[in-house]
């Protein structure tokens, strides 16, 4: 069964395999499998670690060698 929380305009789900994925302006930016359920306050956390430590991270110029 899958669950899905809505935080920081972005949609959160752990699917029943506990894979997590986060999907901003309907498109998956992140993903990971993870070996429990996680709870909702854990879900908020990889949500503000994705977009306050990764995203800024992410050298603009590797981002355009990526892109189709």
């Amino acid at each position: 069964m899958n669950r899905e929380i809505k935080y920081r305009d972005c949609i959160v789900s752990q699917a029943s395999n506990n894979h997590v994925m986060i999907c901003k302006d309907n498109e998956m930016v992140f993903h990971a499998s993870f070996n429990k359920k996680l709870t909702d306050d854990e879900l908020k956390g990889y949500v503000d670690f994705y977009l306050d430590v990764l995203l800024p991270s992410i050298d603009e110029s590797e981002a355009e060698n990526v892109k189709d």
